[in-house]
């Protein structure tokens, strides 16, 4: 890649200023929306990595990545039943209407 930056830090350098979505909220900057908060508890600075880097914290924000993506899968499978029914029911109308 060159002498080209890879990260953000070496683009722009030291982060000046932490501005979250909560933030945005609680300042109105943003519309309202439904938060899932599924991180650490009381905690004073949320973008401080600590509160994240331990094996349970992780373990959960897998658990919660891997639920939501087989109850999407599930979703898709069912949708695939649905279609091909549906498309094994068309099939059949249209064999009965060319006999």
């Amino acid at each position: 890649m060159g002498d080209l930056p890879r990260t953000t830090v070496e683009l722009y350098g030291n982060c000046l200023h932490r501005y979250t979505i909560q933030n945005a909220i609680h300042d109105n900057a943003v519309l309202g929306f439904q938060v899932e908060h599924n991180g650490p508890k009381n905690i004073e600075d949320e973008t401080d990595s600590n509160a994240y880097d331990n094996e349970a914290h992780m373990l959960k924000v897998l658990d919660i990545i891997l639920n939501k993506l087989l109850d999407t899968l599930n979703n898709i499978r069912d949708m695939i039943i649905v279609v091909t029914i549906k498309i094994l029911g068309a099939g059949q109308q249209l064999v009965r209407i060319i006999h």
